[in-house]
């Protein structure tokens, strides 16, 4: 499987697997570009989500599954048309973290996750950004709730 180098702000020269190329055919709300790459998801519970093409771009992701154990994804029906999801197709879900230096005042967004579907290393996948219509799912829930783990 072949991988990209991308020229990152953030991390230098980073190689991506393919299996690791994600395209967002309907882009991500407020930003540019519909390529992007998925750096460090094998390492722990943050991925960063890089811009190919813009490189001072990288979002902070983790599976909302990590942090909040009742987490649920509710979509409307016309959103799962939209997707086009398949019973028992694979899909991960991500969600966007806002960091910041005090890790207590960290936050996730609940409300507009990421699904990427297709198994990791299957090559380029594609990504769509949803509305969670699920009762809690907010835009800024705190990520730790006092204590680290």
């Amino acid at each position: 499987m072949l991988a990209t180098v991308i020229a990152t702000t953030r991390f230098g020269s980073v190689e991506v697997p393919a299996g690791d190329l994600i395209h967002f055919p309907e882009g991500l709300v407020g930003l540019p570009g519909n390529e992007y790459g998925l750096i460090g998801a094998e390492r722990g519970p943050f991925t960063w989500l890089q811009s190919l093409t813009e490189p001072e771009i990288a979002l902070p992701l983790t599976d909302p599954r990590r942090f909040f154990p009742n987490f649920t994804l509710d979509i409307s029906e016309s959103e799962g048309h939209r997707l086009s999801l398949e019973p028992g197709e694979t899909t991960e879900i991500f969600v966007t973290v806002r960091a910041t230096a005090v890790a207590t005042d960290c936050t996730a967004n609940l409300r507009a996750p990421i699904l990427v579907r297709g198994p990791a290393g299957s090559g380029p996948r594609s990504a769509h950004q949803v509305l969670n219509q699920a009762p809690g799912a907010a835009l800024r829930v705190p990520l730790f709730s006092g204590a680290l783990i």
